[in-house]
């Protein structure tokens, strides 16, 4: 019954592409992951340039001119948390760059969802968005209007609609090679309803990762289909040491806690040849033992376009089964030999062209770099801590919602501030790469106790956490934790503008209330913070890039920049007791 529902519908719809091509076993897959909407560099690696989607299609062009067995496939976040140049036109610019690289299949992951259910819809099937005029601006751009929509497949194996019990999109898509073809499973992380916004997916079931695999073999293999390749966005791997690509860290099954993709693997049908994932910040190549104890390739390129994986694989003359596959991470570098797709580079430079207006605003100035790495032991960073103080400042004031303290998701700060250029300006651009969501900010009332057991959810067992998650806090706030105590019982310290709230683990009045602003992702429940549902006398507040600009634009001058240190940015805020 379970493989029936999760099919039904799907063989109308199912995506197969077939190219014409010589009789060969050889097959080429040219596979990315977590592009973000990423048109233009992101930065350098190991200071190395790399990355713009032009320069990355060049790269994809020469893997495919050697061998006209070919398919190009993304591991999810193709979309969401982009920058300015691809969101500000609800990333339309990116699945139009996407098309013209030819990209066959595209797993859904977690950013996938970030406008919504029917947004995403919108983005496969094209048509204008039904409020924003920045939609449909092809006649500005060289391309179709309307907006064209996806001319590759969305794939989305363990997502259904609650009502009808199909799926969003294809479970999977398959590609003819000669005689054989080649199924592609896409699916997305089982926890996304954790990391995105509620509403925007309330219609739509996250199943298990692996039991929705292991469902599809038999349908597949119904299909005289041996050759199965799975998209998945989810990973947690990493490699033996930092810039190694290809290598993977040494013990890959130590803990399901911290490395979800192992755990995934484990339970996977041996019909299983070859898993590339996404979701994960570093590139990585692993062999991982599957539920018979084979070793599965397992593979994942770094995101922005920083890095390609080539992967060939040889399928068995007479079974049409893999029988044989080679791994390899390039790094996508700029540099003289390689020349960007000319078609690319006039698409992204006219939309940059339409945003930058917008992006190169001045709204106040820095005497330093403000970036969003994290501490290893409290956590924190600059850029979240920031962004925190920016909205305690946005929400303190009665009218506002009278905070007494900020919390901030890490997983929401996606950018660096001014590290290529300080002393200098800071530009609305560069904020909004910083806080690309749009989320708003809310106020709530808490009790100290309640507090405390929202900073207890960040860390493991506690109240439902698999893998420790630490909030950035706002200044006037601070906490101290213990990581060696029993779960739920880590915050040894708390206070607030000097007043102890939590001594020697015990709360001095648990009644005590607070006013804390949050934005509504995590007030909802995003990023697994479930507690801060608790929250009472909830009051609605201003988008949170517009309070980081509310909170910057003082900071006008030479003589009145941002300062970095002065703020007290980062570690005063949290201890990690030894």
């Amino acid at each position: 019954m379970f493989i029936r529902r999760l099919c039904a519908g799907l063989l109308s719809t199912l995506a197969i592409i077939t190219p014409v091509v010589s009789a060969d076993t050889q097959v080429k897959i040219i596979a990315f992951n977590d592009f973000h909407g990423n048109l233009f560099s992101a930065g350098n690696v190991a200071d190395v340039p790399v990355g713009g989607v032009d320069v990355f299609a060049a790269y994809v062009d020469k893997l495919r001119a050697q061998n006209p067995y070919n398919v190009v496939v993304s591991a999810g976040d193709l979309i969401g948390a982009s920058p300015l140049v691809s969101s500000l036109f609800h990333d339309e610019p990116t699945i139009e760059v996407m098309n013209r690289l030819r990209l066959d299949f595209n797993a859904v992951g977690n950013h996938e969802f970030d406008e919504g259910t029917e947004e995403l819809l919108r983005m496969q099937h094209g048509g204008c968005h039904p409020e924003d005029v920045n939609s449909c601006l092809g006649e500005k751009v060289g391309t179709p209007v309307p907006f064209e929509g996806a001319q590759f497949g969305f794939l989305a194996a363990n997502v259904l609609n609650q009502q009808t019990g199909d799926t969003l999109f294809p479970a999977y898509g398959t590609k003819a090679f000669g005689d054989h073809e080649i199924a592609f499973i896409g699916l997305t992380l089982e926890g996304t309803p954790s990391i995105v916004l509620a509403e925007g997916i309330r219609t739509l079931q996250f199943l298990d990762e692996a039991d929705t695999i292991n469902a599809l073999i038999p349908e597949i293999r119904a299909r005289g289909i041996e050759a199965i390749v799975v998209l998945i966005h989810e990973g947690g791997l990493r490699p033996s040491a930092a810039g190694a690509y290809n290598t993977c860290m040494d013990d890959i099954t130590s803990s399901d806690l911290v490395m979800p993709i192992a755990e995934i693997v484990s339970q996977l049908d041996d019909a299983v040849d070859l898993v590339i994932t996404g979701h994960s910040s570093v590139a990585y190549n692993c062999r991982i033992p599957n539920s018979v104890g084979r070793l599965i390739p397992v593979t994942h390129a770094q995101g922005a376009a920083a890095v390609v994986t080539d992967i060939d694989v040889l399928l068995d003359d007479v079974s049409g089964n893999i029988v044989d596959i080679t791994l390899n991470n390039v790094l996508v570098e700029q540099n003289e030999s390689v020349v960007p797709v000319e078609g690319i580079t006039r698409l992204i430079h006219a939309y940059s062209d339409l945003a930058q207006p917008l992006a190169d605003r001045v709204i106040g100035v820095m005497t330093a770099a403000v970036t969003r790495s994290n501490d290893p032991t409290n956590g924190q960073s600059d850029a979240g801590n920031m962004i925190a103080d920016a909205q305690l400042a946005a929400t303190r004031s009665p009218d506002t919602g009278g905070a007494q303290l900020a919390l901030m998701n890490s997983g929401g700060v996606r950018a660096n501030m001014g590290a290529e250029l300080y002393p200098g300006h800071i530009t609305y651009g560069a904020i909004y790469s910083m806080q690309p969501f749009g989320n708003s900010l809310v106020t709530m009332t808490y009790t100290a106790a309640q507090l405390k057991e929202v900073l207890e959810q960040q860390f493991p067992e506690c109240l439902g956490r698999r893998q420790r998650t630490l909030l950035q806090v706002s200044a006037g706030f601070s906490y101290q934790f213990d990581e060696s105590a029993p779960a739920c019982n880590r915050i040894i310290e708390m206070s607030l503008n000097g007043t102890r709230l939590v001594e020697g683990g015990q709360l001095i009045d648990p009644e005590k209330t607070l006013r804390v602003t949050v934005n509504n992702f995590i007030a909802d429940g995003g990023d697994g913070f479930t507690t801060l549902g608790v929250g009472t006398d909830r009051l609605a507040g201003v988008l949170d890039i517009d309070a980081l600009e509310q909170y910057l634009v003082q900071y006008s001058g030479p003589d009145n920049a941002y300062d970095p240190n002065a703020a007290s940015l980062g570690k005063p805020r949290v201890v990690s007791l030894p």
